[in-house]
């Protein structure tokens, strides 16, 4: 959930072209894959990764 959230959050903001969100989520025998992207600004990610987000701290304690 949390890297849905991220990919609407974080999504470019672009008036002059498209804005996408890509969510996939494929199984092959015993393989899950779950593939979240989307379009971004330089603008914007300097500022996601000055501000030091726990998402993916979370994630990680998750795992368990």
């Amino acid at each position: 959930m949390t890297f849905v959230e991220n990919a609407f959050k974080h999504v470019s903001r672009h008036v002059d072209r498209p804005n996408r969100i890509r969510i996939e989520l494929t199984q092959r025998e015993d393989m899950l894959t779950f593939l979240v992207s989307n379009s971004t600004s330089d603008i914007e990610n300097r500022d996601i990764v000055q501000c030091g987000g726990i998402g993916l701290k979370n994630v990680q304690r998750r795992r368990i």
